[in-house]
């Protein structure tokens, strides 16, 4: 299963106004057999474009650390959690994310902490 944790620098607990500090995703889907799950491709794919856009689009250096392997990302603002338009990239990716979690509840679950 996959995990995705996400941290709110407020304690507001994944309500909208909620600031997103940093993420993590870990584990592997188990959906398919490695280089044909479809649903660990869905979550690597937003996460990863998550972390383009906050380079690219909201021009940040968030702290990475990633484990290929061990289906292993983390992602941590730092002082720039108050970056708008990293904060708009932080709640696009969460959308896509419950997407994926609420169709395949048994392969992904979320979890919200402060």
């Amino acid at each position: 299963m996959i995990t995705v944790r996400v941290k709110y620098a407020d304690g507001s607990h994944a309500r909208p106004t909620g600031r997103i500090a940093s993420f993590e995703v870990s584990g592997h889907a188990g959906y398919a057999r490695r280089g044909q799950d479809i649903v660990c491709a869905a979550v690597s794919a937003v996460t990863q474009t998550a972390v383009a856009g906050l380079r690219e689009v909201a021009g940040l250096d968030p702290q990475v650390s990633i484990d290929h392997e061990m289906g292993y990302l983390a992602v941590d603002l730092g002082r720039d959690m108050d970056n708008g338009a990293a904060q708009a990239i932080l709640a696009t990716m969460l959308i896509g994310l419950r997407a994926i979690a609420r169709d395949n509840p048994r392969y992904v679950k979320i979890e919200d902490s402060d």
